[in-house]
């Protein structure tokens, strides 16, 4: 179980660290700003896809859903 744990938190991190550098190659004359948000939005909207598909719905809790809102 734990290097399964640490497996993912490895993949993890090559994903972000690839998806910076490719945001980075893409904004040619944009700002960091830009590369910012555009991380952070494709962030969520993955987050929230990922929740919807893998999530059942039984499982959703209407008490829990201002914490995931505000984690981002």
């Amino acid at each position: 179980m734990a290097l399964l744990v640490h497996g993912l938190a490895i993949a993890s991190a090559l994903c972000s660290a690839a998806a910076t550098i490719l945001i980075r190659q893409g904004l040619g004359r944009s700002n960091a700003y830009t590369g910012f948000w555009l991380n952070l939005v494709v962030g969520v909207v993955g987050l929230w896809v990922a929740t919807f598909l893998l999530v059942p719905v039984a499982d959703f809790q209407a008490r829990a859903l201002p914490f995931f809102i505000a984690s981002g």
